[in-house]
Parts: C-alpha cells; structure tokens; sequence
C-alpha cells in the first residue's frame, strides 16, 4: 500500500520527538542541499562581516554524553530548525550594525526575532520545522543611545553542508592567536612564590568553553584520527582522568598545521605505544612527565595529572615527551635518532684578544663540521659565554678592589669559562674560590658571578614559555648556567648516593643533553610558539639549525 505524503511526514515528526527525547543521531540523506546545518554562513543586511550558525549542546541524561543539536543529522552534520534564532548561543555578532551612526557591534543592539520564518514543510527537526536557504531571520536593531531604527534581515549564503572543515579551521586560528598573545602577556606576570609558573587562565577557559563543541566536530570530520587517538589513550570513560585526556585530545587536535598533527596522530598508532595518566603516588609525589621506550611498546607517562595544566601552556609536557617518542621511533633499531644526528655547517670557535686596553671578542674558524647536536650545544654555549666575559671585564665598574691587567683579564676569562663553567662539578671550583683570600681566586670569583648573572638576564625570557635553553645551558654546565632538570639528571649516577659528590654520569650526558635540546625544539615546532623558537635562536644559533633538520628527518 502506498505511503502518503501526511503520513510520511507524521512519521517523521514522531520519529523526531523521540529521538529528541534520547539525543540518538539519526541521519536524512537529502538530495536536496538547501537545509541549514551546523556551520551554515549567515550574513546580515546590516552586518560587516558573515559568521556560522552554531547549535544548542544538550546532554542525554542516560549516557551523559554531549550533542550538538537536536539529534538529527543531514548529510553528517547537525540540523537546524527554525528557533535556533537565539542571539549569543545560535546567532554570534555580525561585527558592525550599518544602522548605527557610531558603529555599533551588532551585539550590543540587537533585537532578534524568536523563530525564522518561511520554513522547510518536508521536514521536521526536533519538533521544531526545518530551515533552508529560503528561509529568513528578523533583527530590529535597537539602541535609546543611538537612536536607531530599521530592520536586519539574517539569511543564509550556503547551507553549511560542506563548511565543517571551514569551521574546525577558524576554531584553530582562534585558539592559537589566543594561545600566542596569553603567552606574551601572561608567562613573566604569573609566577608563585617559588618561582613555578601559574596556570594560565585564559587558555584553560577557553578549553573549557570550546571543548567539547571542538571535539565534536573535528571527530566528526576526522573519524580516522579519532580512531587512532582512541587506541593511543585508552582512558576509562569515567573518573578525573577522563576531563584530562579530553583536553589533551583537544589541544593536540588544535595544533595549527596539519602536517604536525598528521605526524603526531601517525606515530600513536596501535602497538607503536600509549599514554598513561596517573594521580600521585608516593614513589612520585611531584609532577612528572616521562617517555618510557622499555615499558610495552614505549609509553608516555604523566603523574600527578592535576599539576599538568599549571603552565603557561597547560599539559606542554605531553607535548614534550612526544618529542622524545617521535626521537626514538624515528632512529635506527632501538636507538634515539637524536643520539648520533649529525649535522653539517662552519664552526666558529669564540676567544676574547686584546685591544689597546679592552677585550674583544673574536672567532678562530674551525672550517665545515659534521657535530651532534650535543656539541652544537658545546659550541654555542662557550661562544655565549665568552661573549658574557668579554661585556663583563669591559665594564669599568667591575673588579675595582683588584688591580688587573688586560693579560690578566683574558687568562682569567679563560679560567673561568673552560675550568668552571665547562670542567667544573656543580660549582664546586667556584665555591673553593669564593672562600678563598688568595687574590687571584677571588678576581675569579667575581667574574664567575658576573657571568652567571648575566646569563640569568639573557635566559630570563626562556622559562615563560618552555625550558628548552635553560635545559641545555644547565646540561652543558651541570646547573651553573641555566636550570632545568635537576643536576643529578646530568651529571651524577641515578640512586646511588655513594657517588653523589664524585663521579659524573658515566658515559650518558652528551647524549641526555642531545634527547631533551630535540624534545624542548619538537615541542615548540608542534604548538608553533614562535616566540620560544625565537628566543632560542639567539643563545642557540647553531643547535637550533641542527634541530631544524632533525625534524626534517624526522
């Protein structure tokens, strides 16, 4: 017996009432294109700009789970009907109203009609008629201020069928120009009284306003990425580490390039290896991140999950530690490739020379060398250095109790830097020299301290952002310069206080120092805070190159 169409359409209204009701997707496959969806571009007669229909969130009471709209999809993406209409949550601001004289924002003044009119018969949508091109949205524009009188007409440009990525785009571009302005404004104001960085509010309200809207939709439009990022975190769908594992799904979908976010998805793969996270525990009662190639297939492991987000930019350890999954998969065998990278460029040696009475800083050329990054560090640290000492011994004010020659000045720089910042254990020269009354110690002393200080000025903008030219500044001079990981990390046998104040760490601190400059560079790439980049650039000319073509090898 043939259905008609009233029938047709009272099953479609059931169907809609009660899919309403448990918030289960069913789909419409329209041919025809014309009915609005999430994303749908609207322009206003009296607006400056488009934006994109957005739609209620709802939560099913029996899964907790969160919906997009009512429902329904067309085509995939969520339907519209005709009371999404509500300034604020459905309709966003069209920039400037034409009808103001002063330029009033739209949202100021508006005064939106509670339902669009000429609406969709073939179909209902949550109880409600659905919407198309034809159809149309009332705003009589109001302000006692301005005096303003007239009609906006709210239509549709396209159906928003095919804006979805569109949308996911402009949510990234937003994300990361507030990303890049809160870490310029908020990394040097935020600091605790021991000298940790705050959480960045500004990011964490964002996630928490965009998440799940975000998620939804880039899933939607990504359902292979999600699929791998299901695999590699493999969180228990209840409990506190649920809201962390979103925002870590949230902020590494929100990386700005594809190429990254590929690279990154690639290599969490099924079998290759997974995230834990995990509440603090007496053998870790701090914050930690680790990246663990020896535990299953290789592991990123975040304890104490909750100090994760206390950062300038929440969970940037995730983001490093991936650097070093990315280092170890990308070498040969079960090797980092960081371990042996070479790269190849003009060596530039510094020394201080004499000048009349004052030093100068000049270069010997070594010619073309094939380094590893861990001396590209060694290099642009003793250049850096010498730089410090050479300002230092110029400025009159300094070492006025002694009476030194120029010669005197460059024997003692040279002390300093290769004796004690390079060859010395943790300052212990420094301290023999600092209670010393013999002169020349004492003249060392101070232009130590100099150095010292002066390198705290110039990697003062570093630790905001990340660690990466303390990090290696402190590898390469066991903490005297810099900071980042604790000394014994560089220097001293792991659990083995016999050794603790005697014996470097035997064979490993090159190649430490190599894994974490790629790590702390692979971090800043992914996320692309350029200002970190930057920064780095300038106290790590030549190791940040060699980073450069590491992640091109990578």
């Amino acid at each position: 017996m043939a259905v008609s169409s009233m029938d047709q359409d009272l099953e479609k209204m059931l169907v809609a009432m009660y899919h309403e009701s448990y918030l289960i997707d069913t789909k419409f496959y329209l041919e025809d294109s014309n009915y609005l969806v999430y994303s749908a571009k609207l322009n206003c007669s009296c607006g400056s700009k488009p934006v994109y229909l957005k739609l209620d969130r709802k939560t099913d009471p029996h899964t907790g789970k969160i919906a997009i709209g009512h429902g329904f999809t067309i085509n995939g993406l969520p339907a519209a009907n005709c009371l999404d209409a509500k300034p604020g949550i459905n309709i966003m601001s069209f920039g400037q109203c034409s009808l103001s004289s002063q330029g009033a924002l739209c949202v100021r003044i508006r005064n939106m009609e509670t339902s669009w009119t000429t609406f969709s018969d073939a179909i209902y949508i949550g109880n409600e008629r659905g919407i198309t091109k034809s159809s149309v949205l009332h705003c009589y524009p109001s302000s006692p201020d301005e005096n303003i009188t007239g009609t906006g007409n709210i239509s549709a440009e396209d159906s928003g069928q095919m804006n979805l990525y569109q949308l996911i785009e402009d949510y990234r571009v937003d994300y990361n120009a507030m990303l890049q302005n809160s870490i310029v404004t908020h990394a040097n104001s935020s600091k605790n009284a021991n000298g940790t960085y705050k959480v960045n509010g500004d990011v964490m309200a964002y996630i928490r306003l965009h998440r799940e809207e975000f998620l939804y939709l880039y899933e939607l439009y990504y359902p292979d990425r999600k699929m791998v990022y299901d695999e590699f975190s493999k969180i228990p769908d209840a409990g506190q580490f649920v809201d962390y594992a979103k925002t870590l799904r949230f902020m590494t979908y929100m990386l700005p390039k594809d190429e990254h976010i590929i690279k990154i998805l690639d290599m969490m793969i099924p079998g290759k290896y997974s995230l834990e996270l995990a509440e603090i525990s007496s053998s870790a009662p701090n914050y930690n991140a680790s990246f663990n190639p020896n535990e299953g297939n290789g592991k990123i492991i975040i304890n104490n999950v909750e100090k994760a987000k206390d950062y300038v930019i929440p969970f940037k350890s995730f983001f490093h530690e991936s650097g070093h999954a990315a280092d170890y998969f990308a070498g040969p065998g079960n090797k980092f490739l960081s371990t042996d990278f070479r790269y190849s460029s003009y060596e530039f040696e510094a020394k201080a020379e004499i000048s009349g009475n004052m030093l100068v800083l000049a270069y010997d050329s070594k010619g073309m060398q094939a380094k590893t990054i861990h001396e590209w560090a060694e290099n642009d640290v003793r250049n850096e250095l010498y730089g410090m000492g050479v300002d230092f011994l110029n400025d009159p004010a300094h070492l006025q109790a002694f009476q030194v020659t120029v010669q005197d000045k460059q024997k003692y720089l040279k002390i300093v830097v290769e004796d004690y910042f390079f060859n010395g254990t943790g300052g212990t020269k420094y301290t023999n020299a600092n209670n010393s009354t013999l002169t020349s110690l004492q003249i060392i002393a101070e232009i130590y301290v100099g150095i010292q200080n002066e390198a705290a000025n110039r990697l003062a903008d570093q630790d905001s952002i990340s660690n990466l030219a303390n990090d290696i500044y402190g590898g390469i001079t066991g903490d005297q310069v810099g900071r980042g990981h604790r000394y014994g990390y560089w220097f001293y046998e792991k659990n083995d206080p016999e050794v603790q104040n005697s014996t470097k760490k035997a064979g490993d601190r090159k190649t430490q120092v190599s894994h974490e400059a790629f790590a702390g560079y692979f971090e800043y790439i992914v996320m692309n805070i350029s200002a970190g980049i930057d920064s780095a650039k300038k106290v790590l000319p030549q190791t940040v190159k060699a980073l450069e073509k590491m992640m091109e090898a990578v």
